[in-house]
């Protein structure tokens, strides 16, 4: 929306602020159907919605014009974590979503999550916790976690992990540029 922008904030839910009116107005659990009020990430979806990061709630997924939500979490879907760290768009209509337990690919147009096969090589990426996702190109995406840096390609699932053990300063990478 022109002239408005969305927050994510820790302990006030989403907040929209207006900037012709300069005004900010909180979206919260007292007042909404959001899920929990300490959140994470923002990014916007493929039409007017919002995809929100919560903290212990898993992925919100919000139509403003509708005022509508939809909640996904471990009961009643195949996200790993309800503890969800960062949403990055993909090269097509899906989204990589990073949690406390691994990696995995959100597809909108049929609300379903889709892991990675637990190969060798994406074993770790499948249990780390995720911080940070850059999409550089449909078969380069870089991976930041508590637990290394990695970089894989989605379309054939090779992925390489970097460590302490090559060369990395620090095996905890929070965010990638």
């Amino acid at each position: 929306e022109a002239g408005h922008y969305w927050l994510a904030s820790w302990g006030s839910g989403l907040v929209r602020y207006d900037v012709h009116r300069e005004v900010f107005s909180s979206i919260n659990t007292s007042n909404s159907s959001i899920p929990d009020n300490n959140l994470f990430h923002l990014c916007r979806g493929n039409h007017s919605d919002l995809l929100i990061a919560t903290f212990s709630s898993g992925l919100a997924r919000y139509f403003p014009k509708e005022n509508e939500w939809e909640i996904f979490n471990i009961e009643n879907s195949d996200l790993p974590s309800n503890n969800v760290n960062v949403i990055c768009r993909a090269d097509d209509e899906s989204f990589f979503i990073g949690t406390n337990s691994g990696l995995v690919r959100y597809f909108p147009e049929n609300n379903t999550f889709a892991g990675y096969p637990v190969t060798q090589q994406m074993q770790a990426l499948s249990t780390a916790h995720v911080y940070d996702i850059l999409v550089e190109s449909p078969t380069s995406v870089w991976v930041g976690s508590l637990s290394g840096l990695y970089h894989f390609n989605p379309k054939t699932e090779d992925a390489r992990i970097f460590t302490v053990n090559n060369g990395l300063p620090n095996n905890t990478i929070n965010a990638i540029l």
